[in-house]
């Protein structure tokens, strides 16, 4: 387990660069599998892709149940940390792990970092309706309305029963 102190640098690092790291706005639990995955490369055998796969797949999900609980206890700070690590053990290719940093970036108003992380998760997974309503909420916090419209219907599309998309455009 990382120190406290390595831990803060590890997030400190993400707020500068955010060269490697993204959560449901409100605590809202989503579907796992909803978000994309990474799979093995594609000289490996079907077995061990599979397998990775499911490893994977436990990993994402603990990390995903870790963060539900730092988000009820409004943790924003702890949340960054935990996702700047997910990224690094995942070496950056963690669409739930950018996903969630965006989410505690966003929530200790830092829109700028916020939307670059947001954009990192829509880089490995595009099609998350949820995704683009938390861009087009930081969009609009950093006044960049035109962009917050464009995320916020798309977020509509994707998920035409998500009132809340709808109350925001």
């Amino acid at each position: 387990m990382r120190s406290r102190t390595s831990g803060k640098h590890s997030a400190e690092r993400s707020r500068e660069g955010l060269s490697q790291a993204r959560e449901n706005m409100f605590g809202k639990k989503r579907m796992g599998s909803q978000r994309g995955s990474n799979r093995g490369s594609s000289h490996e055998y079907p077995a061990m892709q599979s397998e990775k796969q499911r490893v994977y797949e436990k990993i994402e999900l603990k990390f995903e149940k870790d963060c539900f609980k730092l988000i009820q206890a409004r943790d924003w700070e702890k949340l960054e940390v935990l996702s700047v690590e997910q990224l690094d053990a995942c070496k950056g290719k963690s669409s739930k792990g950018f996903f969630y940093l965006g989410v505690a970036l966003y929530k200790m108003d830092c829109c700028d970092q916020a939307i670059k992380a947001y954009q990192k998760s829509n880089d490995l997974f595009p099609s998350d309706p949820q995704l683009h309503y938390n861009i087009g909420l930081a969009y609009f916090k950093d006044e960049q309305y035109t962009l917050a419209v464009e995320h916020l219907k798309l977020c509509t599309q994707m998920d035409p029963t998500n009132v809340f998309a709808y109350n925001n455009l």
